[in-house]
């Protein structure tokens, strides 16, 4: 069973910063690179701004045509009251965190993504599947936003980035991006057993010799 482990953490600190990032994620120590990844966001933007402001890149690539999303927000609903897709766009050269409505100056962010790491072409490769909690800014009600994301690149992703639409709003100091990460359980270790080795079930009593390769024989 794979568990998850924290392998990056970074904050925006001080300087009104635009964006910040991990900075290039560790390895296994195996080799290679993480298959599976959670990645938690909290961020507050010091000026009051649209919440589509916010967007998040990996591996520093803001190329056209790389990026596809599609969002379902609390606030976009039907007339019988049930939630629909409030944005959805491909080919542009970021991901959107969420959709519409400004959230005020200081309210808090708050999200948590999971995203395959698999190397290769096609979609599969990383799909982002998120989910954010915010206050809305008109009578402090809670907000919730479902995130459904693709980065069209075959290669395994080796930073996260987060940052905001324009230079007119920035980070609060306390904003951060934590990683996770699912490491398999090392493998298991026999002892290198000799030819003849004696095994005695505690059980039933009965006697088994090893043949030196794979096999316990019953000695009778």
């Amino acid at each position: 069973m794979s568990q998850w482990k924290r392998i990056a953490h970074a904050t925006a600190g001080s300087g009104s910063p635009t964006t910040f990032d991990t900075g290039t994620l560790p390895t296994p120590a195996a080799g290679g690179h993480y298959k599976d990844l959670k990645v938690v966001l909290f961020f507050k933007l010091a000026n009051d701004a649209n919440s589509d402001n916010t967007n998040i890149r990996v591996n520093d690539d803001d190329n056209d045509n790389r990026y596809s999303w599609a969002i379902t927000d609390s606030f976009e609903h039907n007339s019988h009251g049930e939630r629909v897709h409030a944005d959805h766009q491909t080919d542009y050269n970021y991901m959107r965190l969420s959709n519409k409505d400004g959230h005020g100056a200081g309210s808090p962010w708050f999200y948590v993504y999971y995203i395959t790491n698999h190397t290769g072409s096609g979609f599969g490769s990383h799909l982002f599947q998120g989910q954010g909690f915010t206050n809305f800014q008109s009578g402090k009600n809670p907000r919730f936003t479902d995130v459904s994301s693709t980065w069209q690149i075959s290669s395994a992703i080796t930073k996260i980035n987060l940052m905001t639409s324009g230079s007119s709003n920035y980070f609060s100091s306390d904003s951060s991006i934590t990683v996770f990460a699912a490491e398999e359980p090392s493998p298991l270790n026999y002892p290198n057993l000799t030819n003849g080795t004696i095994f005695e079930e505690s059980d039933t009593g009965k006697h088994y010799m090893f043949d030196g390769t794979s096999a316990w024989n019953e000695i009778t």
